[in-house]
């Protein structure tokens, strides 16, 4: 075959593509009434990492060249959080979420879905840092909740995230 053959014959065919794709967009559509609608948690930790520093051992020392030999030993990395949440007073989620990275020194991210029927629905969610506040430690666990009333209408998104000072939960209905 030669060549104005084929280029004539691969434009007949682009042609018909996009005729055919022309076509298909122009079918009707209509969402299927009803649905479901959807709480959904999405957010990044807000918890600086935690840095545990300590004394070498003997053992550790030994065999060491004496310009290796740091006077602490520093672990640096996030803790994990405790996410709960309930809606209309049954547990919808309870997950112990682990920081990312190798070493969990990377922060840590939310996003989870839950289908729920549109209604009327009381959701509380907890967000917790489980670490222990060592003697001395200049600041406390994080931990933010969110107690909150929700109208949903089908398919509805409920979005809690951190509010603009990244400081608290917040919930918004984008789209209303």
């Amino acid at each position: 075959m030669n060549a104005p053959a084929r280029a004539l014959g691969g434009g007949l065919i682009a042609l018909a593509a996009t005729a055919a794709l022309v076509a298909g967009s122009q079918l009707p559509w209509r969402p299927e009434a009803g649905g479901e609608a959807s709480i959904r948690l999405s957010w990044r930790t807000v918890a600086e990492p935690v840095s545990e520093c300590r004394a070498p051992t003997p053992e550790e020392l030994e065999g060491l060249p004496p310009h290796m030999r740091m006077q602490e030993i520093c672990e640096r990395g996030h803790a994990p959080f405790r996410l709960r949440v309930e809606i209309d007073g049954e547990e919808a989620r309870d997950v112990l979420l682990q920081p990312a990275g190798a070493r969990g020194d990377r922060p840590l991210y939310v996003f989870e879905e839950l289908r729920v029927t549109p209604g009327a629905h009381r959701l509380e969610v907890e967000f917790a840092e489980q670490r222990q506040p060592k003697a001395g430690s200049e600041r406390a666990p994080v931990e933010l909740t969110l107690e909150t009333a929700l109208e949903l209408e089908p398919r509805d998104i409920a979005l809690v995230t951190l509010d603009a000072t990244g400081e608290r939960l917040a919930v918004t209905l984008p789209g209303r």
